[in-house]
């Protein structure tokens, strides 16, 4: 009897190790993620990245030629390839990480920040934030300051769009201020021009192979910060773009019209279309060339489970589609939409929180790599 006990209790104690062991079993991971990395960067960063400079580097040259010589065809010129450069810009936006990152903030914060301020604010703790007219007026074009929303793109949108054009002419040369207003725009698009410029260098230069050469899946890997960026440059997209907007966050008791995108070029439903074919793009692992790229659909598909994730996700995603040409069916402007309280304002958040659950909880845990920043709405 006691050798059976004994005998019992090493079955026991055996069967105990082993299942204390079960959790360091893992499947083993087969997908190839240098392929992963090369396609995106081949594919889908470097393209952009040039597009991007091109057409920054041509709204520099637009936008000097409208300072020295302030007309009206001047002025269309630069507003026209303000948009073309923008638009650009949008789909570069998510290269928040490596050397996306500086001293004053990300890339996206320096020359993307939107809302603008215009007048003087005062921060939480009781410090007064100036605005770009404050600045111009205090002849303040440094921008070396954390001052990252009287800047950037829509700084600029404001100094060529926020007016009629005769108005904005007489400020670029009658006005009592409008020499510092000239140098003023001149330092925004410098410093857009030059981070732009710093950005496409250092990907095309040294950080390319310290991207290509991080291939695991831990925290601050090339595949985890590329997926975190896939994910922030979306939630971008629902949060600040959609739900500020139109007072849909957690916390908010009315609509903000004014918090749009592009508010003073009134193109934001058009910005927001382009935002995500730049985040479908970046999921399937392309832009236009579909030819041996790779992207986190691949991914997946290596992985259990991975197929009908897809399925969800895409289902999903042409839901959302749906949902945004129907608002650009109607011509006016995202902030009038919402103001008016346009059904189809809430109906595109939703579809994109449902959006959320696929290729935030799901694809993070199937793929196995961890989110390393907070939304901060719950989700």
């Amino acid at each position: 009897m006691k050798f059976l006990q004994n005998w019992i209790y090493l079955l026991v104690v055996c069967c105990f190790i082993a299942c204390g062991s079960d959790d360091t079993v893992r499947p083993v991971d087969t997908f190839d993620r240098a392929t992963l990395l090369e396609s995106q960067l081949q594919k889908i960063i470097l393209p952009r990245l040039s597009k991007s400079k091109e057409s920054v580097d041509k709204l520099k040259n637009d936008v000097d030629a409208f300072i020295q010589n302030p007309t009206i065809g001047n002025l269309q010129i630069a507003k026209q390839q303000w948009v073309i450069a923008y638009k650009d810009w949008i789909t570069i936006s998510f290269l928040d990480f490596g050397p996306g990152e500086g001293t004053f903030g990300t890339i996206t914060e320096n020359i993307g920040t939107f809302p603008v301020r215009i007048q003087n604010g005062t921060s939480p703790a009781g410090t007064t934030l100036k605005g770009i007219e404050t600045l111009i007026e205090e002849r303040d074009y440094s921008i070396n300051n954390f001052f990252r929303d009287t800047r950037g793109f829509l700084g600029l949108e404001y100094l060529l769009f926020a007016d009629n054009e005769s108005v904005i002419i007489s400020k670029f040369t009658t006005t009592s201020n409008f020499e510092t207003r000239k140098l003023y725009t001149s330092a925004v698009i410098n410093d857009i021009q030059n981070r732009i410029n710093e950005l496409n260098i250092a990907w095309n230069g040294s950080y390319k192979s310290t991207f290509l050469a991080s291939k695991g899946t831990d925290v601050g890997s090339s595949t985890s910060l590329l997926y975190n960026s896939f994910l922030k440059h979306f939630e971008q997209l629902k949060n600040f773009k959609v739900g500020v907007p139109s007072g849909l966050r957690a916390g908010q008791t009315k609509v903000e019209p004014e918090k749009v995108e592009g508010y003073y070029s009134g193109l934001s439903t058009e910005f927001a279309k382009i935002h995500f074919e730049s985040i479908k793009a970046l999921y399937r692992g392309y832009d236009i060339d579909s030819t041996n790229a790779i992207g986190f659909t691949n991914y997946l598909r290596s992985i259990s489970g991975g197929e009908a994730l897809i399925l969800s996700t895409q289902t999903q995603m042409n839901s959302i589609d749906t949902v945004l040409v129907q608002l650009s069916a109607n011509a006016l402007p995202l902030s009038q939409k919402i103001q008016s309280q346009d059904p189809l304002i809430s109906s595109l958040f939703t579809e994109l929180s449902k959006l959320t659950r696929f290729i935030k909880s799901d694809m993070s845990s199937l793929m196995g790599i961890s989110i390393t920043f907070s939304s901060g709405d719950g989700d």
